[in-house]
């Protein structure tokens, strides 16, 4: 679990902190052609090899970099088609946790996914999605007989509980 861990480190470092917005929209504009895309998946493998410390380890690293390149190519092509840009954001980071959830139990793929699905904290995941979805129903309910005390030229009010 310790190499999952590391890797999705180096990840989180490389996607989120290590990764300027001036990147983020040079690479939107200029795709396979932005040198930001090269610099970013080059990142991505100085940072796994240094995390993990061990030469020995370059395989993994080049395996996760070329991935992160070929994601996030995905992502750049494939973000015209969204009108909500989320989607392609989550499903790239989606793809990327896959990736670094695969390199690190290569070797006992199933028996790793079958032991983190048992150890999920299912009443925790249960609050956190009654929280998101349900509560805002609940609130939007509760709130629904003031929509018609109050004149608005907008809609924002019937989205108050959300």
């Amino acid at each position: 679990m310790i190499l999952f861990t590391k890797l999705l480190l180096a990840h989180l470092l490389g996607d989120f902190l290590l990764q300027p917005l001036k990147w983020v929209i040079h690479k939107q504009v200029n795709k396979i052609r932005s040198i930001y895309l090269y610099l970013h998946v080059l990142v991505h493998f100085c940072l796994v090899m240094l995390l993990l410390w061990d030469l020995e380890a370059w395989k993994p690293a080049l395996l996760i970099a070329l991935s992160h390149y070929f994601i996030d190519l995905g992502k750049l092509y494939s973000l015209q088609w969204f009108k909500n840009k989320s989607i392609p954001f989550f499903l790239d980071q989606l793809f990327h946790l896959i990736v670094l959830f695969c390199v690190a139990f290569y070797n006992n793929l199933w028996g790793q996914l079958q032991l983190s699905i048992s150890q999920l904290d299912w009443p925790l995941i249960t609050a956190v999605v009654f929280v998101s979805f349900p509560a805002a129903i609940i609130m939007s309910k509760l709130l629904e007989s003031m929509s018609d005390q109050i004149e608005l030229d907008h809609k924002s009010l019937p989205n108050a509980g959300k």
